[in-house]
């Protein structure tokens, strides 16, 4: 599959789910700030800066509907191959972020189309970046995703 018909793919497939009012668990004061910077921000319009980075980033702790209104940007800045402020890939920090695979509860709302498209984007990650997840260390990481979110 061809990167732009993989986005229009993952932005259709979740185009059902809107926006919640909150977009991470309020454990800690980092999360509301997480939360209100996500509210700030539209599904298109997500920016890497806004994603961060592996030290900080609102992923871990959003809220499943969260995850499943942001997902098809997060799948765009992946597969396009954005660089977060520490110059490093954010398809390294996708796959860190998604590689338990489907199982989580935090996937709780994604149906078989979700996970097929997720499952879709890591495939295309393998394909395309096959060299540089080599040399960031997610090569085999990758592709044993591949098969988490394509077996469910």
């Amino acid at each position: 599959m061809e990167k732009d018909e993989l986005i229009e793919k993952a932005y259709k497939i979740f185009s059902n789910f809107k926006k919640p009012n909150q977009c991470t668990k309020y454990t800690d004061i980092e999360d509301a700030d997480f939360s209100d910077l996500l509210l700030s921000a539209t599904r298109r319009g997500l920016s890497v800066e806004q994603v961060g980075t592996v030290a900080w980033s609102p992923i871990p702790s959003m809220v499943p509907e969260a995850l499943t209104y942001f997902m098809p940007r997060l799948i765009e800045l992946a597969v396009t191959k954005a660089i977060d402020r520490d110059g490093d890939p954010f398809f390294c920090y996708f796959i860190n972020s998604f590689q338990a695979g489907p199982d989580s509860e935090k996937f709780k709302l994604f149906g078989p189309e979700q996970k097929k498209v997720v499952a879709d984007a890591f495939n295309y990650l393998c394909q395309t970046y096959d060299e540089q997840l080599k040399v960031e260390g997610w090569f085999d990481e990758a592709y044993q995703v591949i098969k988490y979110w394509s077996s469910n």
